[in-house]
């Protein structure tokens, strides 16, 4: 004859099993990114002086 505590164990799993077989897959809704443009930074081109000799 099989204990109280081993028929309530055999039932706690068939609960998770049911409980398993119920779980969905939640679709994940999915947050647009923005994208953020990036401003370039212009290098200044550097005239050069020449020294009259």
């Amino acid at each position: 004859m099989t204990t109280t505590t081993t028929i309530n164990v055999c039932r706690r799993q068939r609960k998770r099993q049911r409980k398993r077989k119920r779980k969905r897959k939640r679709k994940r809704k999915r947050k647009r990114k923005r994208k953020r443009k990036r401003k370039r930074k212009r290098k200044r081109k550097r005239k050069r002086k020449r020294k009259r000799k």
